[in-house]
Order: C-alpha cells, then structure tokens, then sequence
C-alpha cells in the first residue's frame, strides 16, 4: 500500500524478502508463531480475526487444529499469496511417524493376540495423529501485523530496499 491508503483487517500491507505482511485486527502483537497443536489466548484471537473476516466457523477455543489451520490458508489464497509451510522438523517428524505405524502394522498383523504389538500399535496411531497436527499451516508472526482496529491508514510505508528494524519501521498506521 501507498501513504494515505486504508489497511483494512486481513489486507495485504507490504512484501518483506518475498513474504506478506498482513493486517489483521488483534487486540495484541502475536508474540510467537503458532503451530498446530498450539493453544492459548493469541490462537483465540486469531480465530476471532478469522471469524470476523468469515474465514472461520468453529469454536473459539484457543486450539490451533485443522480448521483454524484451513481458515488461515483461506486467508492466504483470498490475498494470492504463498502460504507459509510448516517447519522441515515437523514434516521429517511426520514421516518417522508415518513409518513407525506401518512396521506397527506390520507387527501386530503378524501377531493378532500380541498385547505389545497391539500396544505399540495404538502407540504409533497416536504419534502420527500429533505429527499430522504439527505439519498444519503455521501463523508466522513476520507475517501479522496487529491493526488496532478493522480500518488504519498508511502514514508511511519503508522504501524498497530498506533495511527494517527498530529504528526504521516497515510502516507508521494511524487510526482513529
């Protein structure tokens, strides 16, 4: 966006290193990137944005699961943008998982009364149940910027090619 612009709530703001910033109305600045299986206040909050841009319908529980997961992706596609992915150790973490209940499988296929075998097999359905949860689309705080209200003005945005931080801001917003 340009200074003068309106950024409204889910908007796109700014590309960073070929990634979105977008605004999202929150009540706070994330402080954490969410993952799935994550739980807590900023994941309600999150959901409420999401819900207030008619990207989410379930409970606002606070638990990051496949349906926050989906509305985010929805966010993402409605601005065009890539979204982000989960982290390699969670993806490695899902394919241990994956293999570990096929030799389960394997296992208590072979010995059908084996209480171990039946054991390990619960086990390994519960592992790869939680890996399948870490590998859902992360909230990558980078990428969030919390709007103070649905709509905020562009006061200044950085040029191309500067180099944000501390004393230079991405942008200055003004509401009210």
């Amino acid at each position: 966006l340009a200074p003068g612009e309106a950024l409204t709530s889910g908007s796109l703001l700014a590309g960073v290193s070929g990634r979105p910033v977008i605004g999202m109305q929150l009540p706070f600045v994330l402080y954490r990137d969410i993952h799935g299986g994550d739980s807590g206040d900023d994941v309600r909050e999150i959901q409420r944005a999401l819900q207030s841009l008619g990207l989410y319908s379930g409970a606002i529980d606070g638990q990051y699961g496949a349906r926050t997961a989906l509305a985010v992706e929805s966010l993402y596609t409605r601005l065009n943008v890539a979204k982000p992915s989960p982290e390699q150790s969670a993806l490695a973490e899902l394919e241990t998982a994956q293999e570990a209940l096929n030799q389960a499988q394997i296992a208590a296929t072979a010995a059908p009364d084996d209480q171990a075998a039946a054991a390990a097999l619960a086990s390994a359905q519960k592992a790869l149940s939680s890996a399948k949860t870490a590998v859902l689309t992360p909230v990558l705080r980078s990428e969030i910027i919390a709007l103070p209200a649905n709509t905020v003005t562009v006061v200044a945005l950085a040029p191309i090619n500067t180099q944000i931080g501390a004393d230079t801001p991405l942008a200055s917003l003004r509401s009210g």
